[in-house]
């Protein structure tokens, strides 16, 4: 009985001294310095702040950097700060501060919505905060349709769908040119191609990625047979159409 009121007594004393140093964990303020990976202080550091503010007061024990999850603040950043792509570095100055380096996404496409512009980047995440010069293919939109603050979601996913394109294009060897939105709808986009005259068009309720493999195969197909269409369109899935 002696001996297990011992052992008892040892492990509230270690489930003690553990909600204790939790706790002064928690009280600890964790004071960062973003830069980005040009080696510039980013301007808006509360923002970077505030969000790593609310990580820790989460995860308290990862105040300590031996315990610190990279992945999972990555994602809490990303969740609120989508330009990030990546922690390059977490560099200790002192007890509670730290210098923080961050990978930011490089845009591949632009397009103003309501005067403000969004930016993707090659693999399709879109994001507001640009910190490159601004990309060379601007969204051209000639929908007429009046996109809400309720659709931004929504743009973002259409900003995606751009994104993959041009990546995939890229993979393909195809360097697109300018994309736009014909009128009255964001369901449909035409894609202009450098050197190629006619457009293609893509449907963005489909892959990206096949619409650009299908729309490489086409080009070598006109090149062959020296065909010079209007237009050709992927919008009926497996199926090429011309004019």
């Amino acid at each position: 009985v002696l001996k297990r009121r011992k052992i008892s007594g040892i492990l509230v004393f270690i489930l003690s001294c553990a909600v204790f140093i939790l706790f002064i964990l928690s009280q600890l303020g964790i004071k960062v310095d973003f830069y980005s990976q040009d080696g510039k202080k980013i301007e808006d550091q509360s923002s970077y702040q505030s969000v790593v503010d609310e990580y820790y007061q989460n995860h308290p024990i990862e105040r300590m950097r031996i315990f610190l999850n990279g992945d999972n603040l990555l994602s809490t950043i990303q969740s609120k700060l989508p330009e990030v792509e990546a922690i390059n570095s977490i560099d200790f100055k002192e007890l509670t501060y730290f210098k923080v380096t961050l990978d930011m996404r490089q845009p591949v496409a632009s397009w103003s919505v309501n005067g403000k512009d969004y930016f993707v980047d090659s693999t399709g995440v879109a994001f507001s905060t640009n910190y490159f010069s601004k990309p060379e293919i601007n969204v051209s939109d000639e929908s007429g349709i009046n996109i809400g603050k309720d659709h931004i979601v929504a743009s973002n996913g259409f900003l995606g769908f751009i994104g993959k394109i041009i990546g995939s294009a890229k993979t393909n060897s195809i360097e697109i040119d300018r994309i736009v939105i014909p009128p009255s709808s964001l369901r449909q986009v035409q894609v202009y191609a450098k050197n190629i005259s006619y457009p293609a068009i893509f449907l963005t309720s489909e892959s990206p990625e096949l619409q650009v493999r299908n729309f490489s195969r086409a080009i070598k197909y006109f090149q062959t047979n020296s065909l010079n269409p209007q237009y050709v369109d992927f919008r009926v899935e497996g199926k090429a159409f011309y004019k």
